[in-house]
């Protein structure tokens, strides 16, 4: 079996390091550190999860720190790897880069995602420049608006909190805007499935094709209003923000998790069936 190494120190990357045998997590740096020894590998596939904390995004100070950790890093590897050792890279990427390739500019621009998306949107360029000139097949995963496990920034997560008296959640736009929330135990079986994938290069949307809004979930889980704190001024974003993942059913042949399971609920919501089906990369 080849060895995977996946790069980042989020929940994303625990859980993956869970499910995927022979595989295990490095920071940027300490991968860098240890590449001479990871070039004499004879085969290795390469998982990039390593990116700035969205949980930092909204009060960063550094645009050096931010370039860093977002494009710096990962280029820098680029160029210490030994190509033909790699398999296989899967670069985890996002889906607000929908954002920057929209037409309406203004929509990301609230609480930094303006540039937290073009800054995932470059570096999805980049990799892929690497993994054409060097024959190295590549897969891109715009994910969507990830929650479970230990997962401890998710607006799910918030939403159990404040279900159970524990944090008092700010709302914007009245709770009306449609996302897609994916269980991280979902992106991490699709991940595993991707590692045994052969398409030379695709981008696949990460989510379950289906869309809430965050009234609904508020409505439906009975939370108390004395901890939702609805902001009385509009904020420009986004409003369908679902995945197309014609591609992912593909590879993924079961059920996603609901997040109806998550809260524990009987009451089935009312989703949105309708994606971004303008927005994805055919090949």
């Amino acid at each position: 079996m080849i060895f995977t190494y996946i790069l980042g120190s989020g929940y994303l990357s625990d859980n993956l390091r869970k499910k995927i045998a022979l595989s295990k997590v490095f920071s940027a740096k300490n991968f860098i550190k240890n590449i001479n020894s990871i070039n004499r590998k004879k085969k290795i596939n390469l998982i990039i999860n390593s990116s700035y904390s969205v949980n930092k995004l909204n009060y960063f100070h550094s645009y050096k720190a931010l370039i860093n950790k977002s494009i710096f890093e990962i280029s820098k590897i680029l160029d210490l790897l030994n190509p033909s050792i790699i398999n296989k890279i899967i670069y985890t990427s996002s889906s607000s880069v929908y954002g920057s390739i929209s037409s309406d500019k203004d929509t990301t621009e609230h609480n930094n995602r303006g540039i937290y998306a073009a800054l995932k949107l470059s570096v999805e360029s980049m990799i892929k420049n690497f993994c054409y000139k060097n024959n190295v097949k590549l897969s891109i995963c715009r994910v969507f608006n990830m929650y479970g496990r230990n997962d401890n920034f998710s607006i799910i997560k918030k939403l159990d909190l404040a279900r159970k008296n524990k944090f008092k959640l700010t709302i914007y736009n009245k709770g009306n805007s449609i996302r897609d929330f994916v269980h991280v135990d979902d992106v991490a079986a699709i991940y595993k499935n991707l590692l045994k994938n052969n398409t030379f290069f695709k981008v696949y949307d990460i989510g379950t094709g289906k869309g809430l809004n965050i009234i609904e979930i508020i409505n439906k889980v009975k939370i108390n209003r004395d901890n939702i704190v609805f902001e009385k001024k509009k904020v420009k974003e986004t409003y369908l923000a679902v995945a197309n993942n014609k591609n992912i059913k593909k590879i993924f042949k079961k059920k996603f998790k609901s997040v109806e399971s998550y809260f524990g609920i009987l009451n089935k919501f009312n989703y949105i069936n309708k994606s971004n089906k303008n927005f994805v990369e055919r090949n």
